[in-house]
């Protein structure tokens, strides 16, 4: 299932970006790495943030920084090893549904597809 970030969540999102932020396995893009710059990046881009849960179980987020007038978006995106895939494109699915348009990454990721 996925949600819109919220400040109820905010501290069980830090929590775990923390520990994924740790694995090459459980991130694919840049990620602050203090618990104080995670939890400013998340609590300035509520609007643009995604977690993915599997019950009451927290397996992933995606927090963005959209760039409307470039039509860029920079994300962060964490998920658990397991169903990594199915997880990111849920999550990119919403934001892609919340930005409403299709948006790319900046030209220094030029390998990157637009999604």
């Amino acid at each position: 299932m996925i949600e819109k970030f919220s400040v109820d969540h905010l501290s069980e999102l830090v929590a775990y970006a923390c520990r994924k932020n740790a694995s090459r396995e459980s991130g694919s893009a840049f990620c602050c790495q203090t618990e104080a710059s995670i939890q400013r990046d998340f609590s300035e881009t509520l609007d643009f943030g995604f977690a993915c849960r599997e019950g009451d179980r927290l397996c992933g987020l995606l927090s963005c920084f959209p760039d409307l007038e470039k039509g860029n978006v920079d994300c962060a995106l964490l998920a658990d090893r397991e169903n990594y895939s199915a997880t990111a494109r849920q999550l990119l699915s919403a934001a892609q549904a919340q930005l409403g348009k299709p948006f790319s990454f900046p030209k220094r990721m030029k390998h990157a597809p637009p999604f």
